[in-house]
């Protein structure tokens, strides 16, 4: 069985990370390849940068099986229709753009979507919904719990899955440990299709899961990659994720087989 094919997006990294380079650089963290290759992925990477081909999300992702979301700076608030706070930072139009559409598209036609932290807040507002610009305005929340991205400063808390959600049966609780953290946004209004599934401490949105979507549709807010090697129940997202995957495939490749039987 050939093994599910995964696109991940490759965003430009700033000339100050790559000092000794002659231009800059597209990449992603391995620490989200290394994952969904231990689910028995094969990553193939998109990049979203300027001067890109202007081509539709279905030829964009044409030949995948499902889409991943990644990690990064905060998307531009003028695009959910907010001015930027002070303390907003790594904004990229392009690729707020390139994922917005992406996820818009792998949403309504059923290719299975992870979306982790930065890719959390993408689907939120792909789908029509708002951010909380800074944890440190919002009552009640204590942005401590949730690490400084700033200075790449992590946290890790637990993180409460509604029963009978997706999030609790890929985990098989409702109570899931060590949920490594480095964000200071986070959803604020719930987008449209989409349902709370799973909830800091201090009541900050961490998970929100398509309800009613035709595939699967998994958005954590804390870092499930980077502690997946060691911890079962972080690398169970990414499995079920490639599982899903994995299925449609198979369902496309029934499809056909028997659509040239006839």
């Amino acid at each position: 069985m050939a093994r599910p094919v995964i696109a991940a997006i490759a965003s430009l990294l700033p000339r100050s990370e790559t000092p000794n380079r002659p231009s800059g650089h597209v990449a992603v963290s391995e620490r989200y390849v290394e994952a969904l290759q231990r689910a028995g992925a094969r990553v193939v990477l998109l990049p979203a940068v300027a001067g890109g081909p202007d081509v539709p999300a279905g030829e964009l992702l044409a030949g995948a099986d499902g889409l991943c979301l990644i990690g990064g700076g905060d998307l531009d608030p003028a695009v959910y229709g907010q001015v930027r706070h002070e303390r907003s930072y790594g904004f990229s139009a392009e690729r707020d753009r390139v994922e917005l559409v992406l996820a818009r598209h792998a949403i309504g036609a059923g290719l299975p979507l992870l979306a982790i932290c930065r890719g959390c807040q993408v689907v939120n507002v792909a789908m029509g919904g708002t951010l909380h610009q800074d944890l440190a305005d919002v009552p009640g929340i204590d942005p401590g719990l949730h690490g400084r991205p700033h200075d790449l400063v992590t946290s890790a808390h637990v993180v409460t899955a509604e029963p009978g959600s997706l999030l609790s049966h890929i985990a098989g609780a409702t109570s899931i440990e060590g949920c490594t953290c480095a964000h200071h946004q986070a959803v604020d209004r719930v987008g449209s299709g989409l349902t709370v599934t799973g909830r800091a401490p201090d009541g900050c949105v961490e998970a929100v899961e398509g309800s009613g979507t035709p595939g699967l549709v998994l958005a954590v807010q804390w870092h499930p990659e980077l502690t997946a090697a060691d911890d079962p129940l972080q690398q169970a997202l990414f499995d079920a994720f490639a599982a899903a995957a994995t299925a449609r495939r198979e369902a496309q490749e029934r499809g056909y087989a028997q659509a040239s039987s006839r």
